[in-house]
């Protein structure tokens, strides 16, 4: 019986994260674990202001962009701390990792880890790895496209997920899953790696 993790899914826009996000939720409450699925930005204040920013109805630079994703965040822990405390998996799409690769496109890598690493690890960081094209075929036509939405910048936001398995897989706990192929296959890859990283 699996005790109670946290695990984060991380990868572009496009890449699966919501939907596997779920699908894990499901699969682990099968198996009788209590599981509480959330995300980031979170729906509180803060992370109102970063969604605006995200769709540029609010212009803002990418410095204050990730220091507002660091209050959002700090919030969002104290929320995910509470539901461990009462015996909660906690399955988060999106937390440290997709500040430091979106963040990566303007700034110092170090200087983003460094703001970060005050915040609890993950038990398991799942990176599912999209290219690109494939990633905005799947977006499709929205009223409102994110600002890292266009090909050129989510294919430098894919690498810099990639350099970050590199580098910080041990800190993160991470595996990389390839996205590309279907839900299904998708989602067996992901409670495959759970079985053999935290039900052993």
């Amino acid at each position: 019986m699996i005790d109670r993790y946290f695990i984060v899914l991380e990868g572009i826009d496009g890449s699966g994260k919501t939907t596997q996000a779920f699908k894990l939720e499901k699969w682990l409450k099968k198996r009788g674990v209590k599981v509480y699925t959330t995300r980031e930005p979170t729906d509180g204040i803060i992370g109102g202001i970063i969604r605006a920013a995200l769709s540029t109805k609010l212009r803002i630079s990418q410095r204050t962009l990730q220091i507002l994703f660091a209050a959002d965040r700090s919030e969002h822990v104290r929320e995910i701390e509470v539901r461990m405390s009462h015996g909660y998996t906690v399955i988060s799409d999106r937390y440290i990792l997709s500040s430091i690769a979106y963040g990566m496109t303007e700034l110092d890598m170090k200087w983003l880890y460094t703001m970060n690493s005050v915040f609890p690890k993950p038990d398991i960081t799942i990176i599912l790895d999209l290219p690109a094209d494939l990633a905005l075929r799947r977006v499709g036509p929205r009223f409102t496209k994110s600002l890292f939405e266009k090909k050129e910048l989510l294919e430098e936001v894919r690498n810099n997920f990639l350099r970050l398995h590199e580098t910080y897989s041990e800190a993160f706990n991470t595996v990389v899953v390839d996205a590309g192929k279907s839900e299904d296959e998708v989602h067996k890859s992901i409670t495959t790696i759970i079985e053999e990283k935290l039900l052993k």
